[in-house]
């Protein structure tokens, strides 16, 4: 049953948008910014972030290498994350803006 709702978020389109969805749940479970975060998108392997607050974005920028891990993690875990099917990491960049 899970090939199959994979297969049909994949044919439907709706994959990337449940994937970015995906994606900004993980970035406010590991990092806890999510109401200061304005807007969040992934492109090319880069997660672009921006911040409301100064504050918690200098705070962020410390800690870039352990969030990309740990949100790789956490969409590693998910088994209707399209990115899994590529295998790897599929955050290579954070940037914080």
């Amino acid at each position: 049953m899970e090939n199959l709702v994979r297969d049909w978020l994949k044919r439907s389109r709706l994959g990337t948008a449940m994937d970015l969805r995906r994606i900004q749940v993980a970035w406010n479970d590991v990092t806890g910014a999510g109401r200061y975060t304005s807007r969040i998108f992934l492109k090319n392997g880069r997660l672009y972030v921006t911040m409301t607050s100064s504050v918690a974005r200098s705070q962020l920028l410390f800690q870039k290498r352990a969030i990309i891990e740990k949100i790789n993690a956490a969409l590693a875990q998910d088994s209707l994350y399209s990115g899994n099917s590529a295998g790897g990491n599929n955050i290579q960049e954070l940037i914080v803006k």
